[in-house]
């Protein structure tokens, strides 16, 4: 007999499962992640608090993270995200905080279809 799932587990079961059958959902999710905690070191910067390697690296994982997902589709693009990981190393706090809103919008409205909208660069 099976022994019972542990509810970290099952969370992490729901959420491959959900990768599997909605990855546009995950990947949106990831990147309202990226977003809120762009705000959080923006916040932080805008202080006058000197953004932490700590933060960078958090935000460097949420590119780690979204970067497999980003592959399967054609926008934003490896070479944007790639200019956006390098801005958080650089520490380019408001230009990527202001880059990370407008793409997180682009994909709420129009998912992939936002590399065909003109605002796009």
């Amino acid at each position: 007999m099976a022994e019972p799932m542990t509810s970290l587990e099952s969370g992490v079961q729901s959420h491959l499962l959900s990768a599997v059958l909605n990855p546009e959902q995950v990947r949106l999710d990831v990147w309202n992640r990226l977003r809120e905690e762009m705000s959080r070191l923006e916040a932080r910067y805008s202080e006058g608090q000197v953004s932490s390697d700590e933060r960078v690296a958090q935000l460097l994982s949420l590119f780690a993270e979204v970067h497999p997902i980003e592959r399967l589709f054609v926008f934003p693009g490896e070479a944007r995200l790639l200019r956006l990981a390098e801005m958080a190393r650089r520490h380019d706090v408001e230009e990527l905080a202001e880059e990370v809103r407008r793409l997180v919008g682009l994909l709420s409205r129009h998912r992939d279809r936002a590399c065909l909208v003109s605002e796009v660069d």
